[in-house]
């Protein structure tokens, strides 16, 4: 698939996403410092999330209450508390511009797909808690834009039903799957980085990515080495801000080390044919006897 002037697949330099989400807790100015942070840090996309948080909180999660950094508050009241304006969104566009990275978002809702077509993003990308909303995934597969599929908490079927979703629309050019866990941070057993074969083996025409919520950088490159050429993981300006997100993020510094350790990762995975180097040729004249005749 292509993403901007990106190509993503198999053979390619992984493309790193820095999930922003809901890490700038609703202020615009913290959004825009993640946006600086990310691209500093070397990654091609900044993600966000868009809700419009009536058309997808179910109705009994409204009036709980929520202990806010702003007080207590009515859960419905906070996720909107959450969420930009067009305005907000056209300052995060104008900066993406500027810094030469792209911007897109998770859709959980067809509402905020809508609203996000104005800006015309590069990709959609349904999120694991969407994966299942049959509304979400035809509306965005009639977008005729690429489409980014995260896979945390399904089932085989499931994902096997939206895939079927985007594919029968004839309008979805580009598909992306990411294997994903969702659990806030995903501890080392339950990264399950096998799942990225078994999903190139299901769907063996469509890109693999990985969106990890681990708590560290060291082992995404691991995905890399399993096939995933789309690489998202959370950022943060502080692991101990507050929010749900933070601690399941990484830092500048560390999503920095990530790019680096995953470009390193795909380097070193070769060609896969095996041959006689040019480089190898001193240690063959030197360690390898001259062939005998026999006869």
């Amino acid at each position: 698939m292509q993403l901007g002037k990106h190509d993503i697949g198999i053979g390619t330099k992984p493309f790193f996403c820095a999930e922003i989400g809901i890490n700038h807790n609703g202020e615009i100015e913290m959004a825009l410092e993640l946006v600086r942070a990310s691209a500093k840090a070397g990654a091609h996309a900044v993600k966000f999330q868009k809700r419009y948080p009536k058309a997808c909180v179910p109705r009994s999660q409204w009036l709980e209450p929520k202990s806010t950094p702003w007080g207590w508050m009515d859960y419905i009241d906070y996720r909107g508390r959450m969420e930009f304006s067009t305005d907000e969104y056209q300052r995060i566009a104008d900066l993406c511009e500027e810094l030469g990275i792209l911007w897109f978002a998770s859709v959980w809702d067809v509402k905020s797909a809508k609203f996000l077509k104005k800006f015309e993003p590069p990709a959609y990308k349904i999120g694991s808690a969407t994966l299942t909303d049959d509304a979400v995934v035809s509306y965005v597969a009639e977008q005729g834009k690429p489409v980014i599929l995260s896979t945390g908490m399904s089932t085989e079927e499931e994902i096997t039903h939206a895939v079927r979703l985007l594919l029968d629309a004839r309008l979805v050019h580009q598909l992306l799957l990411c294997h994903s866990v969702s659990v806030y941070p995903t501890p080392n057993k339950l990264l399950n980085f096998k799942m990225i074969p078994t999903l190139r083996t299901m769907f063996p025409d469509i890109p693999m990515g990985y969106s990890g919520h681990e708590t560290d950088w060291a082992s995404t490159a691991l995905s890399v080495a399993l096939g995933a050429s789309y690489i998202e993981r959370h950022i943060t300006l502080d692991k101990d801000a507050w929010g749900s997100d933070h601690k399941a993020s990484l830092l500048p510094k560390d999503f920095r080390q990530m790019v680096t350790s995953c470009n390193k990762a795909w380097e070193a995975l070769g060609t896969g044919k095996k041959e006689l180097l040019v480089e190898e040729m001193p240690a063959h004249h030197k360690l390898r006897k001259e062939p005998v005749s026999v006869g």
